[in-house]
């Protein structure tokens, strides 16, 4: 009898052990799966702000004075935010010559972030190359936010373009760390993080904008 309970209590006591074993070692791949995650968000995330910096830096290229350096803005409310939907300026291409340069916000899935449906976007790159509109790079697909704003010199802002001296930036790229699909077969991911990033620039080419030599 007591042979019996001893078997059954080792039993128990291991069955318990490797319960132990797998939650952990559950949680170890989970978190580790989450880290890859983030690692590749955090590239990407930073990836496009290099880019989306160099190209504002340059608003305005070859400017002389009276040219406008910007040439469009617009902004759109979605839901409680104003969202940057186009921008367009002069810039510079990869051989360094003066070209338009158009930024255009797109639509892309709409998920759930703190348990709200919050639609994403992706920002498409623009040149204007033999009259034509070539696509040139575009952001992730996950934008949660972004804003330009335009600004004198003294970070207060303006409301006509060619008063803009100053460019200020900000976007939020949210983190997927799990996918999930709805009952319709629907892509519904579950984002649980949002990766800011932001500056104020200074374009050189903006200081030519409304003044007459």
């Amino acid at each position: 009898m007591y042979l019996i309970f001893d078997k059954l209590s080792a039993t128990v006591v291991g069955g318990v052990v490797i319960l132990m074993l797998f939650t952990i070692q559950s949680r170890i791949q989970s978190n580790t799966v989450e880290s890859t995650i983030m690692y590749g968000v955090k590239k990407q995330t930073l990836n496009f702000a290099e880019v989306l910096e160099r190209d504002l830096s340059n608003a305005g290229y070859l400017s002389v004075p009276g040219d406008a350096g910007i040439l469009s803005h617009s902004n759109v409310m979605s839901g409680t935010r104003v969202l940057t939907d186009s921008l367009e300026f002069w810039g510079s291409d990869k051989t360094g010559n003066r070209t338009r340069v158009r930024y255009l916000l797109q639509p892309t899935i709409v998920t759930r972030i703190d348990g709200e449906d919050t639609q994403l976007y992706r920002m498409d790159r623009y040149e204007l190359v033999a009259g034509t509109w070539k696509p040139s790079g575009a952001s992730m697909s996950t934008l949660s936010d972004f804003r330009i704003d335009l600004l004198d010199s003294g970070n207060n802002g303006v409301i006509n373009r060619v008063d803009a001296r100053r460019l200020r930036v900000r976007f939020e790229n949210a983190v997927v760390s799990q996918r999930m699909i709805d009952g319709d077969g629907s892509d519904r991911g579950l984002y649980l993080n949002k990766l800011r990033w932001g500056i104020t620039l200074s374009p050189k080419g903006l200081s030519m904008q409304t003044f007459q030599s």
